[in-house]
């Protein structure tokens, strides 16, 4: 901004995202961080034939096999989720990015608003296939994913005339 430049950001967030993990998508992601053969194997085992069921009065469902999800409130839940979804920056293609865990935010700073739309809707066409591929959604509903155009005011009232 102090250089005359209007920024915009697009606030994202991920529906249910450490629950949609495929465990598959994320096994194929592991050896680019150098977890093979053994270290691998005991992911494996770790995140398949995982089970649950609900109890209700005394009453329990028949196990159902968990295929997607990370184990929350463990340490290891949201590590996985990182290494999951580290990859995302490289398919955003003219927004710079920021991420915590899940909380991720892109950034385009130009002096034109058309500019900084054109680069964001590039950007987001460019992360909703990236979301198809890796079976995550994009939660659209009001309040969650948001966009924000950010500068001074001068810089804003010039652009709303534009």
């Amino acid at each position: 901004m102090d250089n005359g430049k209007l920024i915009g950001c697009v606030y994202l967030d991920l529906s249910k995202a450490f629950d949609t993990i495929a465990h598959c998508i994320l096994l194929d992601k592991l050896p680019a961080y150098g977890v093979v053969g053994p270290e691998l194997a005991w992911f494996t085992d770790y995140l398949f034939n995982r089970t649950q069921l609900v109890e209700m009065q005394n009453n329990c469902s028949r196990p159902s096999t968990i295929t997607t999800g990370v184990p929350q409130g463990s340490i290891l839940g949201p590590l996985m989720f990182i290494v999951f979804f580290n990859d995302l920056k490289e398919s955003v293609k003219n927004s710079e990015i920021i991420k915590y865990a899940d909380d991720t935010v892109i950034l385009y700073a130009d002096k034109d608003a058309q500019n900084i739309e054109d680069a964001l809707n590039k950007d987001m066409n460019l992360i909703r296939d990236y979301c198809y591929h890796n079976e995550l959604l994009l939660n659209q509903k009001k309040d969650k994913t948001e966009v924000m155009l950010f500068g001074t005011s001068q810089r804003l009232r010039k652009s709303r005339k534009t």
